[in-house]
């Protein structure tokens, strides 16, 4: 846990609240104080919101996995999507057969 208490004026008071010292904590850990307020005072004020998100899950995702962290997710994520475009794909081809088959044939049109 970090030695000092971030007063009022502290940048990093409205993204990391004192009731949840764990957000901060696994934060901390992973990028460290210092890069944590440079990543902050680096970026516009409405953005610095979202990059405290990210940071806590990126964060989150590396404690969870320490080799791969947001990349084993994404790659997971995307093996997920080749895998349900191929099932998609699968029955499709399925359902043109079924109408292919129930559907009656159009009048003076054969498919012999």
């Amino acid at each position: 846990m970090q030695r000092r208490k971030c007063g009022s004026k502290c940048l990093l008071a409205p993204y990391f609240p004192p009731h949840d010292p764990h957000k901060f904590s696994i934060v901390h850990t992973i990028f460290g104080a210092a890069n944590i307020v440079k990543i902050l005072r680096d970026i516009p004020l409405e953005s610095r919101e979202d990059a405290v998100i990210s940071m806590v899950y990126e964060a989150r995702a590396r404690v969870h996995d320490p080799v791969y962290g947001c990349t084993g997710i994404v790659c997971r994520l995307q093996q997920q999507v080749l895998s349900l475009q191929s099932q998609l794909a699968t029955a499709r081809a399925h359902l043109l057969n079924l109408q292919a088959y129930l559907l009656p044939p159009v009048f003076g049109f054969s498919s012999a």
